[in-house]
């Protein structure tokens, strides 16, 4: 499953439960927990490098404090503002 940008692959992409998007829909209780140990197995950052690196376009799920201080966003002058109960939050 994991293949080059994952390291050693875990073999799931051969199983019938998992040949097509509505098998893996209905076997979503053993594919999560599969995906989740791979993706635990290395940072966020390793996993966007290598990711990237084969081709896949990959970033990271960020917090609104981690999107604010990306360095993309800070070189853009993105004007971010956030609706709250409040009121308008920036």
């Amino acid at each position: 499953m994991t293949g080059e940008a994952g390291g050693p692959p875990v073999r799931v992409g051969g199983e019938e439960r998992f040949a097509t998007n509505w098998a893996r829909v209905e076997n979503r209780d053993v594919l999560i927990p599969l995906i989740e140990d791979i993706m635990l197995r290395r940072t966020t950052e390793d996993w966007v490098h290598r990711l990237n690196a084969a081709g896949v376009p990959a970033g990271p799920i960020q917090t609104a404090d981690q999107a604010v201080q990306d360095p993309q966003v800070i070189a853009r002058g993105a004007d971010i503002a956030a609706l709250h109960a409040r009121g308008a939050v920036e």
